[in-house]
């Protein structure tokens, strides 16, 4: 894929991220920008393991994933899409932090929910800085 190609992608992800830069940092609209920006940056693991400046490490990591995948795929009979076959650098130890949540005492957990996706027992953040501040204000909600 070509830099052309990307155009569209960079231009919501940059209409995304004024909007929650207007809006005050709305969850919703921050997970949205940290979802096409992660997309924005995936490549082939082909393409990755074609190129030169690969190091060796991630080679033999990415290698491993692709025989995992055709694995999956030739032996298991799941379906030979294109799940696992792209890669993204992300730049940092992680791509996402996950805030999970329970009252004290309880085994179940805090659920938020959502369009389209539902509901779900976390809330998820492509910046560490954000996951902690929630997690911090839960946190103060309940010591009070």
């Amino acid at each position: 894929m070509n830099s052309i190609s990307n155009l569209p992608r960079i231009r919501t992800a940059l209409l995304l991220g004024l909007i929650a830069w207007l809006t005050g940092g709305c969850y919703l609209v921050e997970s949205a920008t940290g979802q096409l920006a992660l997309m924005s940056k995936r490549r082939p693991i082909t393409r990755v393991l074609d190129s030169p400046s690969t190091p060796a490490a991630l080679r033999a990591q990415l290698g491993t994933v692709t025989s995992i995948r055709d694995f999956a795929s030739r032996e298991l009979g799941l379906p030979d899409n294109g799940s696992y076959r792209s890669y993204a650098d992300v730049g940092r130890p992680f791509v996402v932090w996950n805030v999970v949540a329970a009252p004290e005492f309880s085994v179940d957990a805090k659920e938020w929910c959502y369009p389209i996706v539902g509901c779900v027992a976390y809330r998820g953040y492509f910046a560490l800085g954000k996951a902690r501040s929630f997690a911090a204000k839960l946190r103060n909600r309940v010591s009070m």
